[in-house]
């Protein structure tokens, strides 16, 4: 179920009377089915958490938050647009199409639900 929402951004295109920017809104799908921590399925002790919520997203590697940024669901592709860097172990920003399946999130890697 895709769920709509509105999520405040910086817009630098607009400016008020004194040249500073100001914050708009912007309406944004995601996919409800997504809120919630995704752990890698990989053999490594290092594993990597993306946690989606509502459109805003998290990496974190091991126990250290590495980025966040936002995300939209649309006709079964998920973007990522990072707006900070905090690690080394950093993704770019990414548009793939997912799936989810019971606890599983397949996109690009699988992902179980924590």
């Amino acid at each position: 179920m895709n769920v709509q929402f509105i999520v405040p951004v910086l817009c630098l295109f607009l400016f008020c009377s004194r040249n500073a920017p100001v914050t708009c809104c912007v309406l944004v799908d995601t996919d409800a089915a997504l809120n919630g921590t995704w752990i890698e399925i990989t053999e490594s002790p290092h594993k990597t958490a993306l946690k989606f919520y509502y459109g805003n997203f998290e990496s974190i590697f091991g126990d250290t938050l590495q980025q966040r940024g936002i995300y939209v669901t649309n006709e079964g592709v998920l973007t990522v647009t990072i707006t900070s860097n905090y690690g080394q172990h950093v993704l770019d920003d990414t548009s793939n199409k997912y799936s989810i399946h019971e606890d599983t999130l397949e996109w690009g890697l699988n992902y179980l639900k924590e």
